[in-house]
């Protein structure tokens, strides 16, 4: 199950990385981590959607400031 989502989320990111070689070059050296990619990959350009990430703790990315409870 999922498959399909799963394979269609490769593509996407293996699309997104080929468009920004510089991003592609900053994982492959380890200036950046492949999570946070994947993770913001996800956020941003997303095959599965009608889903809603939840903030479980406080936290601060980028000087945005997420509140635990909020979408």
């Amino acid at each position: 199950a999922g498959h399909e989502t799963t394979r269609n989320q490769i593509g996407l990111m293996v699309s997104v990385l080929a468009a920004r070689p510089a991003v592609w070059d900053a994982v492959a050296d380890g200036r950046l981590r492949s999570t946070d990619v994947v993770e913001e990959v996800l956020r941003v350009r997303s095959t599965a959607t009608g889903f809603v990430r939840i903030a479980t703790a406080d936290d601060e990315r980028a000087g945005a400031v997420l509140t635990a409870g909020e979408m």
